[in-house]
């Protein structure tokens, strides 16, 4: 009563003195009141009354379930409508070069991947498009949101270990944690659904790329094939320089004989008459001295036949250890193509985090769509309290 004007606390007070009660009929005290007071119709508590009294359109809410709507239909449109890389769960490419995870704030329940356009033609070295053969290198990436991120983890390393795979790097914390991983190929499927179920379908994303690894293949085959080729040659090579070998070693021999057969010849046609016997006697001289360097010739002739040899048996030994090299090379490309490395990204999240993950991607429209209800609600509140 003390906020009110003072002439109307007079008349209250003088009132109230002499009654204490209210008059059978209040008409007097309220020409009274109405005549010591003059009400300003202007006054802006009074329009406000006024102005709440009546209905008001709520042009907040409106605005608000506007904004909703649009951010709704903005969703539901990008959803429906497929990007020009395309859809699905598995990427093909002719390169080796790896497809990464998108880095988003929170995880779509849809799985990415790009195919690339078909007016870009890939770019094949050595081999045409003829050659058809697929050898598939097999790369999982997943990403999922829990609130237990040490338990995950450890599930996740006892599925790999389920499948004899191998762990190559693993850490863990309470707020996030990565393993990284490989494991036999066609263990893949089962795989993938065991640490699906892990957490719900909301909070796990994940991409599986394939490479054909052809370029590889045929790298090691080419080289295969250059090496059988060099062996084959070196060998016969050997073969050429044996028979080379042997048939010098057999003339040098025919040629000692035949020195030994003219000399007897020579012997039985002496007559003891040195005048007579004189050219016989040179030719003899000379055939006894070309008799001597037999031994030498055969001698020089077996060093060199060793020492090439040994070359060439030096350079099929380098052949056959490069080819042995090439058959690990390609014993090794199986396992790889027969392998997947992979990893699996673990990240913490609040109870809001995941609420949000639960309704998106159409959060925005729901958030919108809240304050439109409670603007709603607090102008109605507010209209209330204004006529009271």
């Amino acid at each position: 009563m003390n906020n009110l004007p003072d002439n109307i606390q007079t008349v209250f007070r003088a009132w109230g003195s002499s009654a204490r009660k209210t008059p059978s009929t209040d008409s007097a005290l309220r020409e009274r009141v109405f005549a010591e007071v003059s009400i300003n119709t202007n006054h802006p508590s009074h329009q406000m009354k006024k102005h709440i009294s009546g209905r008001v359109f709520p042009v907040g809410s409106v605005v608000f379930a506007s904004f909703a709507l649009i951010a709704f239909l903005v969703v539901a449109l990008d959803v429906r409508m497929p990007s020009r890389g395309g859809i699905g769960i598995q990427t093909l490419s002719m390169d080796s070069a790896t497809t990464d995870f998108p880095n988003l704030p929170y995880p779509s329940n849809e799985i990415g991947f790009s195919i690339q356009s078909p007016l870009s033609s890939p770019t094949y070295s050595g081999n045409a498009l003829t050659d058809s053969r697929e050898f598939l290198k097999t790369s999982y990436r997943s990403t999922m949101h829990t609130r237990h991120v040490e338990k995950r983890i450890t599930e996740i390393e006892g599925i790999v270990h389920s499948f004899d795979g191998r762990i190559d790097q693993i850490s863990s914390s309470p707020d996030s944690g990565s393993i990284s991983f490989a494991i036999p190929e066609d263990s893949l499927f089962e795989f993938r659904t065991l640490v699906g179920e892990l957490v719900g379908e909301k909070f796990f994303d994940e991409n599986v790329s394939s490479t054909n690894l052809l370029q590889q293949k045929v790298s090691i085959e080419t080289e295969k094939a250059s090496l059988d080729q060099t062996l084959a040659s070196q060998q016969a090579s050997r073969t050429t320089l044996t028979t080379r070998h042997n048939q010098t070693i057999s003339s040098i021999n025919a040629r000692g004989y035949a020195i030994i057969n003219e000399l007897a010849s020579i012997e039985s046609k002496l007559t003891g008459d040195a005048e007579a016997d004189a050219t016989l006697i040179a030719t003899k001289t000379a055939l006894n001295a070309e008799y001597a360097t037999i031994p030498t010739k055969i001698a020089n002739e077996n060093t060199s036949y060793k020492q090439q040899l040994a070359q060439i048996d030096a350079s099929i030994a380098s052949t056959k250890s490069r080819l042995e090299g090439n058959a690990d090379k390609d014993e090794g490309f199986t396992a790889t193509i027969e392998t997947v490395n992979g990893s699996v990204s673990v990240l913490g999240m609040s109870l809001l985090g995941a609420l949000w993950i639960l309704v998106s991607p159409y959060g925005f429209s729901l958030v919108f769509l809240m304050v439109a209800v409670l603007w709603y609600v607090a102008q109605r509140i507010k209209r209330r309290l204004y006529q009271l």
